[in-house]
């Protein structure tokens, strides 16, 4: 006995009418829509890459701030220790006290301690400019001297060789406080230094 061996539809006719857009075909107003989300889409993708492109400037203009305001401190900071060796130089070329009068950076025992963080301390009846040139700073370097007093070492020799500084001598040895400012480039950076010095006459 045999049984069926394969069907194979060959077409169908009749039947229901197929609905509206089972052919491909949008219903009315479909194509609007997909339209108007598409521009929707593309205007929130535009207002992220442009807040993107706006936060991206703002941390490279910051970077640069950051850069020349460390560039800044940097030459303040040189154009300080400048002024600080010229002090210095200047003090190996007195042969007295003399020229300590109070007056024009060179400060006595008996004056008062200035303001060193004041600016208007930093004129000339206060102070006394590098003498040299520093370029590329807004304004050279000044320095203050300041006589602190004798020196008296414990052995009573009168000397002071410390680490290397200060000379030996058969005179009095005298100890200075000296303090350098300096300005950067742009003039809103500045840096004080401050050290102590010896020198027997």
């Amino acid at each position: 006995m045999m049984g069926r061996l394969g069907c194979m539809i060959k077409g169908v006719q009749g039947g229901l009418s197929p609905p509206v857009g089972s052919r491909g075909e949008a219903p009315d107003g479909a194509g609007d829509n997909d339209r108007g989300s598409v521009l929707i889409i593309a205007l929130i993708f535009l207002v992220v890459l442009t807040l993107l492109s706006l936060s991206t400037s703002q941390t490279t203009v910051m970077d640069e701030r950051m850069t020349s305001n460390s560039k800044d401190r940097q030459l303040a900071l040189q154009a300080t220790e400048a002024a600080t060796r010229d002090a210095e130089s200047l003090l190996e070329s007195f042969v007295s006290i003399a020229a300590f009068t109070g007056t024009g950076g060179l400060l006595r025992t008996m004056d008062a301690e200035p303001n060193y963080l004041d600016a208007t301390q930093w004129t000339s009846t206060h102070s006394m400019a590098y003498r040299q040139t520093i370029a590329g700073v807004a304004a050279q370097p000044r320095f203050i001297i300041k006589m602190v007093g004798e020196i008296v070492p414990l052995s009573n020799t009168k000397s002071l060789n410390i680490g290397g500084y200060g000379q030996q001598g058969g005179g009095k040895t005298y100890g200075f406080r000296i303090t350098a400012r300096g300005s950067g480039g742009t003039g809103t950076a500045a840096a004080v230094i401050q050290c102590d010095y010896g020198k027997a006459f």
